[in-house]
Order: structure tokens, then C-alpha cells, then sequence
């Protein structure tokens, strides 16, 4: 039986993210048919379950029934799971999720090794249209990166482990931000920003962990299909909106830049305006498409609206849709294949904020609005499927 285990955080001096092992690789995206699970309208796969953790206007409860004092925020997007460690023990969870309306701001649910639920609160507030972020380590700890999309939108890093206020950090940009992802090999973050001509942004801090200073740049288009990247005059976008500054060379623009996650060293992003999945290679600068709707091939084709994105191993992707099927899709990235992982037959919504617990057995994600609501899907996503009778 494969078996992924929270192993520890690469010490203060790489500043790392958590690691997870496992005794064989992990590929699978394709968990069988979807069928009705105890939560209403959610389809699941066969040997999961799903429950319902919090909903819009109603206070999260603890696993033993009393109340956190937490009323769940408006419109839920963007989330991630941050493992909470004591010296090298893992003691828990808290899984992070954005509040995309005015005033905006971020919340989370925290949770025990055993995946009950022991408090929840706000980690940010009097923010404007959270949409999305990520998880970067600084040199206090893991934080969530929430992210404002608006014009001019800051990035605040946030302390998720309990009740707070986030901290802006304007030195990684003024934009329609998206969301983040952190390269802890390279000592740089990824950003993308939801316009139809967006941009593809590289954030450098001036010292690894601390997110104050740093060296902005955008992806920009060097022709016959070469991008590069070039330095962004002005991080603050006043009074020139940083994609519309002079960067020498014309920006790579992408159709409504969304989820970005990295793994064994390639970028993973999505743009919804034209239902694509973008591979970008730090080590060869490549920057390739993964999916795209307006292929036929290879069929069936069931990822629309793509939006966040988590990516555990190489070849294994999952995409939340915004709007589409309301389907959370796993994508092959050696095939380009699609296959649902769940759905949520709800419409007028979207589905926002994928992430896994740090074992990897626990999928949380919300369904943005009518009404906002979080939810918990368990089973053995961390296992590959058995082999076919020979």
C-alpha cells in the first residue's frame, strides 16, 4: 500500500516547504465514477467521503460539537493547507480560505493530527476581493500569501496558526492579483494576475524568508515562441498599471491569469479566459501548454473555466472549475487527459481553493457562493490505482 508521510521542513537556512515522501511514485488522477456522497448534490468517487465543514453566515463548529466563535466568511475562494509544527512534530492543520468580496480578508479552520476541528478565526480583515494566494515560508514560519483582486491589489502575509492581521508586502507588486507559488529551490515566487491581458509575474526577495524587499519581474515575449523575463520599473503600478509599464520587450500576456502551484521544479498556472493548464521550466525557461479545451484531442474533454490549482507530482494536477461542471478535474500532464474528481451539482457558483492535508488523504475545497460552503473530501488520494488483472 503506498504510503505518504509529513517527514519535516527543510531547516531556517533553505527555507523550504514541507516535505512529503512516499514509497512509489504517486500518478494517479483518475479515481473511478463519480457517485452521490452524504453531502448533498456532491458526487464523489467510489470508497471516499465528503462532509460539510462551514458555511457562509453560520459559525464553524468543533469536532466535539461547540462553537469556535468563527462565523464563516462571504464567498470562499482561494485556499491552501498549512501544516502547524511544533520544533519538527506535526500537531495539526489549519486550512486557509479567502473571503473574495467588500471588505474582504482571509479565515481558517484549524485542525488536530486526526483531522478534528479545533478552532477557527480571522487571519486577515478590511481587505478588498481576496481571490486567491499560496503558501510561502518565511523566516517566521509558513504563511498564507492572500491576495486582493483589484487594481493596484496588495499581497498580505498572513499568520494562519491564530486570530491575526496580515502584513502587506507592496514590494511583490501592485496588480489584479491572482495567486502565488513559491520555488524554494530557486528563491523566487510565482504570481499570476486575472485580466485578459495579464501578466506572469517573478517575485525575488532581497533575502530569502523575508518578503520586504525584493526584485520584481514580468514574462516577457522575445518572439518565435522564447519568453524571458524583464524588470518591472515600478512594483507600485502608480500611476502607469505595472503591465502597461516599459519593460523593453512586449509582455507576455495571458488570458486571465489564475492558480499557479509548483512542483519537481515546473510552474503549473491556468488561465480561465481561454481554458488552458501552462507548463513553465525554470531550468530551460520553456513555457509550454499543458491543456486546452479548444483541442479535441485527447477525448473526452471535461475541464472548463479553469481556475486554482494544486500539483503534487509531475504528472498530477488537479484544476477547480469556475463555473463549467463545477468539477474539480485531475489532469494527466503527460497525456493531457481529464478525469472529474469530484463534483458539485450546484449552479451559479464555482469551485475554489483545492488543497490537501499534509498526509494526503484529506481534499479540502469550498463552493464560492448561493451560499459560500467548505467542505472535506477524504479517501486514498494518495494511492495509485491497483494494477489491471493480468
Amino acid at each position: 500500500m503506498l504510503r505518504r508521510d509529513f517527514i519535516r521542513l527543510v531547516g531556517a537556512v533553505g527555507l523550504g516547504l514541507p516535505v512529503l515522501a512516499a514509497c512509489e511514485p504517486i500518478t494517479r488522477v483518475n479515481f473511478g465514477p463519480l457517485q452521490p456522497s452524504a453531502v448533498p448534490n456532491l458526487h464523489v468517487p467510489p470508497g471516499f467521503t465528503a462532509r460539510l465543514l462551514a458555511t457562509t453566515g453560520s459559525e464553524v463548529m468543533r469536532g466535539d460539537g461547540t462553537g469556535t466563535g468563527y462565523v464563516w466568511h462571504d464567498d470562499p475562494d482561494g485556499g491552501g493547507v498549512v501544516p502547524l509544527l511544533d520544533g519538527d512534530t506535526l500537531t495539526g492543520w489549519a486550512y486557509v480560505s479567502n473571503s473574495e468580496t467588500i471588505p474582504g480578508g482571509a479565515g481558517a479552520i484549524v485542525f488536530d493530527t486526526t483531522g478534528q476541528v479545533t478552532a477557527a478565526h480571522a487571519i486577515l480583515s478590511g481587505t478588498a476581493n481576496n481571490c486567491s494566494g499560496g503558501l510561502v515560508p518565511t523566516t517566521a514560519g509558513l504563511r498564507w500569501i492572500s491576495c486582493e483582486e483589484i487594481e493596484r491589489g496588495r499581497a498580505y502575509e498572513c499568520d494562519p496558526s491564530g486570530p491575526g492581521q496580515g502584513i502587506p508586502r507592496p514590494a511583490m507588486g501592485r496588480f489584479f492579483r491572482e495567486a502565488v507559488a513559491a520555488d524554494v529551490v530557486n528563491h523566487c515566487i510565482y504570481q499570476t494576475e486575472d485580466r485578459p491581458d495579464g501578466g506572469f509575474y517573478r517575485f525575488t526577495p532581497t533575502t530569502w524568508g523575508d518578503l520586504s524587499s525584493g526584485l520584481l519581474e514580468v514574462m516577457v515575449d522575445l518572439g518565435e515562441g522564447v519568453v524571458g523575463w524583464a524588470t518591472v520599473p515600478d512594483p507600485g503600478g502608480y500611476p502607469v498599471y505595472t503591465r502597461y509599464q516599459n519593460f523593453g520587450s512586449p509582455i507576455k500576456a495571458f488570458n486571465g491569469g489564475e492558480g499557479v502551484s509548483i512542483t519537481d521544479g515546473q510552474v503549473f498556472f491556468t488561465t480561465k479566459g481561454d481554458n488552458r493548464l501552462w507548463r513553465y521550466s525554470p531550468g530551460n525557461g520553456l513555457l509550454t501548454v499543458v491543456y486546452d479545451d479548444a483541442y479535441p484531442t485527447p477525448s473526452p474533454r471535461h475541464l472548463t473555466g479553469a481556475d486554482n490549482v494544486v500539483a503534487t507530482t509531475t504528472n498530477r494536477v488537479f484544476v477547480s472549475e469556475d463555473g463549467g461542471n463545477m468539477e474539480i478535474v485531475g489532469v494527466d500532464v503527460g497525456t493531457g487527459a481529464t478525469y472529474p474528481i469530484l463534483r458539485y451539482d450546484v449552479a451559479g457558483s464555482e469551485l475554489a481553493g483545492p488543497a490537501f492535508s499534509p498526509d494526503g488523504t484529506r481534499l479540502y475545497f469550498s463552493s464560492y457562493n448561493n451560499p459560500g460552503e467548505t467542505f472535506e473530501v477524504s479517501g486514498p488520494w494518495n494511492q495509485n490505482a491497483p494494477d489491471p488483472p493480468s
